[in-house]
């Protein structure tokens, strides 16, 4: 188990940063600088959560440890709002209903939590290679070699079940990709896995600046030379070799920064208060920054103003998450959504009173 690591919490918050960032206004008035994350945006998010994958646990327990913390809110909130759609006669209910069941960015309303089914297959995917196989007790050049692998066949065939046509039921549909985006696991677990593999390395870092410079370099010479880039969501993967070699750079400098970062203390509070609300932020920052934009721009045609009124849906998407993420710890009901079962004082009590009706010795 891994206890609070400072720089990698920062890193943890400068990518869901990256992320809001990525789908705000912002990203149409400074594409210069927006758009060069894609090559490390979501590589960055899965290498993370490599490093904090406990494996050692019982196949049962981690299975329902990564339901409860990443379905549940998934289910819930888009359950939710498609009830509030239905009750005011803007959806149909099986429709939008399979389309959450899927679990695919094109197939829900709020597009960026995709993230939280996949990762959910990426954990079970990651802990069957790690719990069953051991496979972090491989030579480093046979993981080197099963995940090179993993990636050229991931990156070949990314687009294989992208909106292909399927023949169910005496009919023709098509499919955004695999439910729960199954079709890019072999993708995404080279950045899950590899995070895991040297977890060690990643949180006993210290900044090498010498390194540092090397892979800003590298990094942007392949966006400026070479057309890689890496869009996940929409299944999209050019130039897998220098697309990965550009995303494992911008991983690097993520890192490289955050140690830097870590080194003053008020510089560092910004940064882990957004890593602590990842999920809150990951789940609703769209929305706000939709809603937000859509109020305050109404109207207006100066580019200028424009601008200003994106950037500030995009802070005010960032500053709303976080104040959800507060009012949900200070509401037991709310809590029951997004927290922990066995943390919630309404479950304990359940849970209490339930032992107490059977007695101390059933």
């Amino acid at each position: 188990m891994i206890s609070r690591i400072y720089h990698i919490d920062v890193a943890k918050g400068l990518s869901i940063f990256f992320v809001a960032l990525y789908h705000s206004k912002v990203r149409l008035y400074l594409p210069d600088i927006v758009e060069p994350m894609a090559l490390f945006r979501m590589p960055l998010f899965f290498f993370l959560s490599g490093v904090f994958l406990k494996w050692d646990s019982p196949p049962k327990q981690f299975f329902l440890t990564k339901t409860e913390a990443l379905l549940k809110p998934y289910f819930i909130v888009l359950f939710f709002v498609l009830l509030f759609d239905v009750i005011f006669g803007n959806e149909e209910l099986w429709p939008k209903a399979l389309g959450i069941l899927y679990g695919n960015g094109d197939t829900i309303d709020w597009a960026p939590m995709w993230f939280l089914p996949h990762l959910f297959t990426l954990y079970l995917f990651g802990y069957l290679l790690i719990h069953y196989f051991k496979f972090h007790t491989y030579p480093l050049l046979l993981i080197v070699l099963i995940l090179s692998t993993f990636l050229f066949i991931g990156s070949q065939s990314i687009s294989l079940f992208w909106y292909k046509n399927v023949h169910l039921f005496d009919a023709f549909s098509q499919r955004p990709g695999l439910p729960f985006s199954l079709d890019l696991t072999l993708t995404t677990s080279v950045y899950f896995i590899l995070g895991f593999c040297i977890r060690q390395q990643v949180v006993n870092y210290k900044g090498q600046l010498s390194v540092f410079v090397f892979a800003s370099l590298v990094f942007a010479g392949i966006w400026i030379i070479t057309d890689a880039y890496i869009d996940l969501n929409k299944r999209i993967y050019t130039q897998p070799f220098f697309a990965t070699i550009g995303a494992f750079c911008g991983i690097y400098c993520v890192i490289y920064v955050s140690s830097f970062i870590c080194r003053v203390s008020w510089l560092r509070y910004l940064p882990l208060k957004l890593g602590e609300a990842s999920l809150y932020i990951l789940i609703f920052h769209s929305v706000i920054q939709r809603q937000f934009y859509s109020i305050f721009s109404e109207g207006i045609t100066n580019e200028v103003v424009l601008m200003a009124v994106g950037t500030s849906a995009f802070f005010a998407s960032i500053m709303i998450s976080i104040a959800i993420k507060y009012l949900v710890r200070r509401s037991n009901i709310l809590s029951l959504i997004f927290s922990p079962f066995h943390s919630n004082v309404l479950f304990q009590r359940l849970h209490s009173h339930i032992h107490h009706k059977k007695g101390p010795n059933t």
